[in-house]
């Protein structure tokens, strides 16, 4: 007997958390840009002190919960897609937040690798670059 795997619909709470998780790695995404600008950083960009502390304070700890609800979901579609031998068009979606995720610990890795080449602290920001 040959396996064969076919399509199914995936359930609404699946794609309910699949979406959730696009939605938390777009914040991410934005936090993390914020978090590696120097503009953000100096009074010039206009941004709020109490912004500039939420992301100081939370952003690590928003990153694991990212990480930490990518990983969950993702090891139950993996069970799922071995337990039933289906595919489901929702896992795109999945792959798409994973690669979101990928990009925005991308731009933090390299902003601090770039520093420790540099022979920087890491997370620093240079104040004569802030104006480009």
């Amino acid at each position: 007997m040959a396996l064969r795997i076919s399509y199914a619909p995936s359930t609404w709470t699946e794609r309910l958390a699949i979406a959730g998780l696009v939605v938390f790695a777009l914040i991410l995404v934005q936090i993390t840009t914020w978090k590696e600008s120097e503009i953000f950083w100096m009074n010039i960009g206009g941004y709020p002190l109490w912004l500039r502390d939420c992301v100081h304070t939370l952003y690590y700890p928003y990153l694991l919960f990212v990480l930490t609800f990518a990983l969950m979901l993702s090891r139950s579609v993996i069970g799922r897609f071995f337990r039933d031998l289906k595919v489901r068009k929702a896992w795109l979606v999945l792959f798409l937040a994973w690669i979101i995720i990928c990009g925005s610990l991308g731009l933090l890795v390299t902003n601090n690798l770039i520093n420790l080449i540099e022979s920087r602290p890491l997370h620093y920001h240079d104040p004569a670059r802030s104006g480009q």
